[in-house]
């Protein structure tokens, strides 16, 4: 087959300059993406992206590449690659859809057309299974409740496919997978949980769930004659690195930590619109623990704590010297309170889980015990470290209990628990804070949040000395900065905890089959999407896993629970066709791609309907509802 014939660059027949030639300069700021048998992955479906027709367009069930020795199945239609817009790095999603199309056409013999769609046409046709594409690139959100790894892997289990709405991106239906993944949150022991999130990352890397990519890079530049990070750690400077807005260090003069916002990003008072804001996150309001520079949990309000073996019951000591910024004691009952208000409210408030609370205990001024109806150790990683205490006494005053959006209460007003208060506030625009000086935490000075209306605004701002950080920069942005002010620039490049991957419709069509997946998994050029997306920044994965490496629950050894997907970050094209002929496939004299003449042409479950309709194939989807 004339496609299978590398070029004299060794670049699998792809020409890649034109590619680079139109790198992007979007944000390298993380895509708010979004992730999910019996591994029932070995059947097929008709060819084409909307799960019609027979699949074959003009191609027949006989002949092949050498001759007509072959017998060919039913040619592979054509397929649809979806890339999204309006968002982050959307022109190196488009762009390397392209290369991934132009792969599956030139090599494969698959006619493969990529189509743009915004985010939420996009993600609304996915969760609802309109099978109207067969791959997409995807990432895993940046967010910091994903440093626990039931956030990344509970989308993917059995009852979150089909079109009921649910967010497996993927449509992968394992009943193996979804026992594993629901069982890790019964262990209190983190050693013990690790083995069984292992077992769960085990059965979707065998299964090519995801064809993993390359990390996320967490990109950012400052003026060092303005601030200095004495200690990024493994995080770098970003707002998933906390203390950085706790133990930066001013030059000179300077007595703020000015950090350029895109706006939107600076949420109204009411902060529980946006979890991730640095602006209110451990800043106006301190939890009982937070993630450090390193991702690693520590002590904030609370000293000590312990968990059961079951992960349903959570002890903490809070600190008794804490106090609100107008100088009341921050209690147990101010936490009870907390907790319970956001479950109550969890569908009002974005990102936030309802939890399986049974009671929560207030033994004395200083003792918290949470008690869970089902074992969660998930609630101790994803939501302990994000949520800071709310004073009970202000927050019922002010309305919190009949109008949780809307609370009768001034921004200058507001009693946190942070190591910051409010100085001046503007939603969208601005948000002064300056130190609360009795607190636990000593903070060097003022944190502004200034508002910008797009990311070449903020860079200006950067450059002239308006600002002093930029956080999620993108590339561009980076090069610009460190041009044109060298003297005076300083940046971080971290490869983040998230991935990027390119992710199958594993419900119909060829990329249900796992030998397809596979292959193209084999024949991708990593390093080069790595250069489309951060120029080369960043760490290429050859192992399918649903969380990074850089993760901080990835495997120890990978190589004992992960599937190799790649011999190479530059892939081998001959490796990938190998594949697919040792499990049937083959191509006809035109080069053409078809199936193996025994494949199972038909989806996993009818079009609109959903795993859990099937209860005697998938046996786990009625414990898991």
């Amino acid at each position: 087959m004339s496609q299978r014939n590398q070029d004299a660059t060794g670049r699998n027949g792809i020409d890649r300059r034109s590619y680079l030639a139109a790198l992007s300069a979007t944000a390298a700021a993380g895509l708010a993406g979004c992730g999910g048998g019996d591994g029932e992955s070995d059947g097929g479906s008709e060819g084409t992206a909307d799960g019609g027709g027979d699949g074959s367009s003009d191609g027949g069930s006989e002949g092949g590449s050498d001759g007509g020795s072959q017998e060919l199945g039913e040619r592979v239609g054509s397929m649809n690659m979806v890339a999204m817009s309006g968002l982050p790095n959307a022109g190196a999603m488009e762009q390397s859809s392209g290369y991934v199309g132009d792969l599956l056409t030139e090599e494969f013999g698959v006619d493969t057309s990529v189509e743009v769609k915004d985010a939420g046409t996009f993600f609304a046709d996915l969760f609802n299974n309109a099978r109207t594409q067969n791959f997409h690139i995807n990432l895993n959100p940046p967010f910091l409740r994903f440093l626990d790894p039931h956030p990344v892997m509970v989308p993917y289990v059995a009852t979150a496919a089909g079109a009921d709405g649910g967010s497996n991106d993927t449509q992968y239906a394992s009943c193996d997978y979804s026992n594993a993944v629901m069982e890790q949150v019964g262990f209190g022991d983190p050693e013990e949980r690790q083995q069984k999130v292992n077992e769960a990352l085990s059965i979707a890397s065998e299964d090519v769930m995801q064809i993993s990519l390359l990390s996320g890079v967490s990109l950012s530049a400052w003026r060092t004659d303005q601030v200095e990070f004495p200690d990024p750690g493994e995080v770098g400077i970003n707002d998933r690195n906390i203390p950085a807005m706790y133990n930066w260090e001013p030059v000179g003069d300077n007595e703020d930590l000015i950090v350029g916002h895109t706006m939107g990003n600076i949420d109204a008072l009411e902060f529980w619109g946006t979890l991730y804001s640095i602006g209110w996150t451990q800043t106006v309001y301190a939890g009982l623990t937070y993630y450090d520079q390193n991702q690693e949990i520590q002590p904030h309000l609370a000293t000590d704590w312990e968990i059961n073996d079951e992960a349903t019951q959570y002890t903490f000591t809070l600190r008794e010297d804490a106090t609100f910024h107008d100088g009341t004691p921050i209690t147990s009952e101010d936490v009870k309170w907390t907790y319970e208000w956001l479950e109550e409210n969890n569908a009002q408030i974005p990102d936030v889980n309802s939890w399986p609370y049974d009671t929560i205990e207030t033994p004395d001024d200083q003792t918290v015990v949470v008690n869970m109806s089902e074992p969660n150790a998930a609630w101790f990683n994803g939501h302990v470290p994000l949520w800071g205490i709310f004073n009970k006494e202000q927050m019922i005053n002010a309305g919190a209990e009949e109008n949780p959006l809307d609370l009768d209460l001034e921004p200058e007003n507001v009693a946190g628990s942070g190591p910051y208060q409010i100085n001046s506030f503007s939603p969208e625009e601005l948000l002064d804070l300056e130190p609360y000086e009795d607190h636990w935490v000593d903070v060097p000075g003022n944190l502004v949040l200034q508002g910008y209306g797009d990311f070449n605004a903020m860079r200006r701002a950067l450059i002239d000395g308006s600002i002093n950080l930029m956080i999620n920069a993108s590339v561009a942005a980076i090069d610009q900065i460190t041009q044109e002010i060298p003297d005076v620039a300083g940046t971080s490049e971290q490869p983040s905890f998230n991935a990027w991957y390119l992710s199958p419709q594993m419900d119909f069509g060829p990329s249900k089959f796992r030998e397809f997946r596979l292959a193209l998994s084999q024949a991708l050029d990593r390093q080069f999407m790595g250069e489309l997306f951060y120029q080369g920044r960043g760490t290429t994965f050859t192992r399918s896993s649903i969380i990074g490496s850089n993760h901080p629950w990835y495997p120890e050894n990978p190589d004992e629970v992960l599937t190799q997907i790649a011999p190479s970050e530059t892939g081998d094209i001959d490796v990938a066709m190998q594949t697919l002929e040792e499990a049937g496939w083959g191509w006809d004299d035109d080069g053409n791609l078809h199936y193996p003449p025994d494949a199972d042409l038909e989806p996993l479950w009818p079009e609109g309907e959903e795993p859990a309709n099937y209860p005697e194939r998938w046996p786990c989807v009625e414990e898991l509802e």
